[in-house]
């Protein structure tokens, strides 16, 4: 995220790609849909093992495990669509989904 507008003492933010993750993601939709050209395509766990096996890190700088491989394949915002309004602000606490309002996010 990064800085869009200052409104009084509040800092609007809006999504940026990160160059480095991006080739990442686009990686990983390539691995499970294509493969590597060795087999055809790749399932979570192997995807993570060839990730790791190659030296490819999180963003966080963490290895791939499969929980992280499938949060890419799943994410929202891989697909252009970020959630905003998911939490009660003052109570900290997850919002039905029909509360929760859906804004287009730059294209990897």
């Amino acid at each position: 995220m990064k800085a869009a507008e200052q409104r009084g003492d509040k800092t609007k933010k809006k999504p940026v790609i990160d160059a480095k993750a991006a080739e990442t993601v686009k990686l990983v939709f390539k691995l499970f849909l294509e493969g590597d050209g060795a087999a055809g395509p790749l399932g979570v766990k192997h995807i993570a093992k060839w990730l790791n096996a190659r030296g490819y890190k999180t963003p966080t700088g963490k290895a791939f495990y499969t929980s992280r491989v499938r949060a890419v394949l799943i994410s929202e915002t891989h697909a252009r669509t970020a959630l905003f309004n998911r939490k009660d602000t003052k109570t900290d606490e997850i919002l039905p989904r029909h509360e929760w309002i859906p804004y287009a996010v730059p294209q990897i």
